[in-house]
């Protein structure tokens, strides 16, 4: 009775190594398997073949996209299938590359080159703090020449704006040298 006890603790220990050891190996390899993507590089360029860095690169339908880099080039990770990805840069027609293949552990090369699309860089203005549609800019937009300021004795750029700028208000306070004026506009 011992012997037959004993044969099947043995067993039983021998068969909870085996489940540990198929436990431990399989989830790697489903891990490994899942992992193995591919890539997607490329150029892009203007209509003369210049590069054109900060260019928008994206597949089509997903969060996964790049920016371009100084040398207009780009990477793009994707697992393996077929897709198609956009180039859109401000002033250029947006452009889809389609039929993009992409194998495990190889990489695609697509080359892109976009054309100008003329009328639309009128339509942006650039402002202190980034950019605005010209249909969305409210207020009013002036401008200070250094022909204005030139022949002023003033000690402070605030006392040379006073009076040139139509609509702009300036109050200096109590007079001291080190006082900030308060802007209204």
């Amino acid at each position: 009775m011992k012997i037959f006890l004993l044969h099947k603790q043995k067993s039983v220990l021998i068969g909870m190594f085996l489940l540990v050891q198929a436990l431990l190996v399989f989830p790697t390899q489903i891990v490994y398997s899942q992992s193995i993507t591919g890539r997607i590089t490329g150029k892009v360029t203007d209509e003369n073949g210049a590069p054109l860095p900060g260019t928008s690169v994206k597949i089509e339908g997903t969060s996964n996209g790049v920016q371009t880099g100084s040398d207009g080039t780009f990477t793009l990770n994707a697992q393996p299938g077929t897709y198609t990805i956009v180039a859109t840069f401000i002033s250029y027609q947006s452009k889809r590359i389609t039929g993009i293949v992409v194998s495990s552990g190889q990489t695609s090369t697509s080359n892109i080159s976009l054309l100008p699309e003329s009328g639309v860089l009128n339509e942006v203005v650039v402002v202190g703090y980034g950019t605005q549609k010209k249909e969305n800019l409210t207020g009013a937009v002036d401008q200070v020449s250094g022909k204005a300021l030139a022949n002023r004795p003033i000690t402070n750029l605030s006392q040379g704006l006073q009076g040139v700028l139509p609509n702009l208000n300036i109050r200096l306070g109590d007079g001291k040298p080190n006082q900030a004026p308060s802007y209204n506009i």
